[in-house]
């Protein structure tokens, strides 16, 4: 490998597009992009070392580094996350886990010294991503890789929002979303209903070959939400669930 490899960072809502950006990612020949390797109860994407281009590993080694990593998180991600021969390497962060971590204030320092590339990756409507979350929940929403899959696991049925829920959702992921933003110096940042458009300029901030988006997902999200939230009308128009970070 040429020159000093380049860390990243995908700190991300949850529903916000970060699965297909990490694929995406990941299928760069220049690139390995775990998935949410410091998520609270588990680790989740971790590419293997044997075996660089599978996805994840065997559950039973995955499972077998929770003690190293609970006992020095740090450590973890010299070992298991970044040592790999390839230009860039990153995971994604979904911000719960970021913020609500007790080694937050530790990731903090670390990833400043090792001036990673911050990404910050989030939804601007608000109602639909916490619409998303809620149906993901009560229907068993997965990503899905044909839309015979999709057609199956989804559900059309209207869901009910609570507008007090609503709004402290929204103000927490701002919230999150703006301390991320002051806290890093020059984040890149990228938006769920803009994520095509932003994706070439977070390859050219991580110093590798430019690369159609590859597209491996089935949009799960209705392109209606009148159709699958009561009294959307509403909830659209009883507050301000836009965020704009730029």
């Amino acid at each position: 490998m040429a020159g000093k490899q380049q860390k990243f960072v995908i700190f991300c809502q949850a529903r916000s597009g970060s699965t297909l950006l990490r694929l995406s990612l990941h299928a760069h020949p220049q690139l390995v992009c775990h998935g949410e390797v410091l998520s609270r109860e588990w680790i989740n994407g971790l590419v293997p070392l044997s075996d660089p281009l599978q996805d994840r590993s065997a559950k039973e080694s995955v499972e077998a580094l929770l003690p190293i990593r609970a006992s020095d998180p740090v450590d973890f991600l010299k070992r298991n996350v970044w040592n790999f021969d390839s230009e860039a390497v990153g995971f994604k962060l979904v911000l719960e886990d970021f913020f609500k971590s007790e080694h937050k204030a530790r990731y903090q320092d670390y990833f400043i010294s090792e001036s990673i590339v911050p990404v910050i990756l989030y939804r601007r409507d608000q109602l639909a991503n916490y619409a998303s979350r809620v149906r993901m929940v009560k229907y068993k929403i997965k990503h899905t890789p044909t839309e015979e899959a999709e057609q199956s696991e989804s559900s059309h049925q209207k869901i009910e929002l609570s507008l007090a829920t609503l709004e402290r959702f929204a103000a927490e992921q701002r919230d999150y979303l703006v301390q991320l933003r002051d806290l890093f110096k020059n984040p890149l940042l990228m938006t769920y209903e803009g994520l095509r458009d932003d994706y070439p300029m977070l390859l050219a901030r991580l110093g590798v070959a430019q690369q159609v988006f590859t597209e491996k997902l089935v949009k799960t999200s209705p392109g209606d939400l009148s159709q699958v939230i009561h009294d959307y009308d509403r909830l659209r128009h009883s507050g301000n669930f836009e965020i704009n970070l730029s």
